[in-house]
């Protein structure tokens, strides 16, 4: 995705008229070979996108041929989830936890290399096991969207209503969907790339470069 082509391509649809993701998005449901739309992908809403995450996102065709590029907005305002609170180890405590499968011969291991990594052994009959103090931790509560404000004072300075959807991040996504009353005033749909494998482009080395269209997650209203 980062090669000179696909960066030309992705500041280019920058420029693209409306009507060229509308196309796209009407085609895809009725050429042959492309896959059923998923439940709740508004195929005959015209989508001006808003492209809301840190990458270019490269759209190909279900032959795989590139279509072309959205370029992501300015970096103020990409949406993330973050948390507000600090969440640290639990009074720094060390659980123990027992495993009899490690990727290692402890028998060839210096008894000394071992305790100064708070790693042990024992016998019980029926072979050997290690158990070691693993450090563990509350998980991370995400409660803010960051970027959000950004983006609420540039859809009031766009008169025209010019963007009807914005790109983000599937954890954003169910964030803002299941936060509804607090986002409705955006009045935007929330679109994700689709990730299926069925709908993910990769290069010759396995790296995902692209997808083949959007998951709609429905649209913030008031």
């Amino acid at each position: 995705m980062n090669s000179i082509g696909s960066g030309l391509i992705g500041y280019a649809a920058g420029f693209l008229t409306f009507g060229l993701v509308k196309s796209y998005f009407m085609n895809k449901s009725s050429t042959k070979k492309s896959e059923p739309l998923k439940s709740g992908v508004l195929a005959n809403v015209e989508h001006s996108v808003l492209n809301l995450t840190p990458h270019s996102i490269n759209l190909y065709d279900d032959a795989s041929n590139l279509l072309f590029g959205i370029k992501p907005d300015e970096k103020k305002m990409q949406l993330r989830l973050v948390s507000s609170q600090v969440v640290e180890n639990e009074q720094g405590c060390m659980y123990g936890v027992l495993s009899y499968n490690y990727d290692f011969d402890f028998t060839k291991q210096l008894e000394t290399f071992m305790k100064d990594r708070n790693v042990y052994s024992n016998n019980i009959g029926s072979g050997d096991f290690v158990y070691g103090k693993i450090p563990m931790r509350s998980p991370v509560v995400y409660d803010k969207v960051e970027g959000i404000d950004q983006l609420r004072e540039y859809l009031k300075m766009d008169y025209s209503g010019t963007y009807s959807s914005i790109v983000v991040s599937m954890m954003v996504a169910e964030y803002l969907i299941s936060h509804k009353e607090e986002f409705s005033d955006l009045k935007v749909h929330v679109l994700v790339p689709d990730s299926d494998p069925k709908n993910v482009v990769r290069d010759t080395k396995g790296a995902m470069i692209g997808v083949k269209g959007f998951v709609s997650y429905g649209k913030l209203t008031e």
